[in-house]
């Protein structure tokens, strides 16, 4: 079966309105559409002088960037011709470091050295410094009124030459053939006189030589020095 569609007035009226509306809409579309591309020409107008603008700039920031890129390798050359200079001074530094060290080690060493022997000096010398300031001159007399010395005897003759730089005199050994120092002749000529205390209480100890002090402390030693023998 067919069917009918019958056109009213009203129907028309419907259709019209309908009509405009969707054109209306279109409109709107197309028109917000437009002012979107609008929007969107401009910015890219906007960037396109920026980029222009930033383009300038930087070719005219070229020659500076050049100059500073030169300044920047020379300084560089420099810093490595510097850091050439420090490598080496560090090197001689660790050289003197390693240097000193081992003259701190060899200094305590020697302070340690000389820390012993004083220790074992000190009792000596200060039994000597009693010993000498209980002297009389009537001792140095009695001593020098020695026919021939005995061997603790020899050793403090030996000991008062050394002190005053006097040489042994060269006697004839115990064998008659070979010639031995002998300290008594010129301890008795040289030294045993009225004027030995004082020398000895005057005496510059603490300007002794290493050779005087090499000499004296083998004698010191001699099993013949010790008070009990004396």
């Amino acid at each position: 079966m067919r069917r009918y569609y019958y056109v009213t007035p009203t129907s028309y009226l419907i259709l019209i309105k309908t009509f405009v509306g969707m054109l209306d809409n279109k409109r709107g579309f197309i028109d917000r559409q437009i002012k979107k591309y609008e929007r969107g020409l401009s910015q890219l107008a906007k960037a396109s002088s920026s980029v222009a603008e930033l383009q300038e700039k930087l070719t005219a920031l070229i020659p500076i960037l050049e100059v500073k890129a030169a300044n920047s390798a020379k300084m560089q050359k420099e810093i490595e011709i510097k850091k050439k200079f420090v490598d080496q001074t560090v090197s001689e530094c660790k050289v003197e470091e390693e240097s000193a060290k081992q003259q701190k080690s060899l200094a305590e060493a020697k302070n340690a050295e000389c820390e012993f022997a004083l220790q074992k000096v000190i009792p000596i010398y200060e039994g000597a410094v009693k010993a000498v300031n209980g002297l009389q001159g009537s001792d140095v007399t009695e001593l020098k009124g020695f026919k021939t010395a005995t061997p603790p005897v020899q050793l403090v003759a030996k000991t008062l030459c050394l002190y005053f730089h006097h040489k042994p005199a060269m006697v004839t050994g115990p064998d008659g053939k070979t010639k031995v120092p002998d300290y008594w002749i010129p301890c008795k000529a040289n030294v045993l006189n009225a004027s030995l205390l004082k020398l000895l209480k005057d005496y510059p100890k603490d300007n002794m030589s290493d050779e005087l002090v090499a000499q004296i402390n083998p004698v010191l030693e001699e099993p013949n020095y010790a008070d009990a023998v004396l």
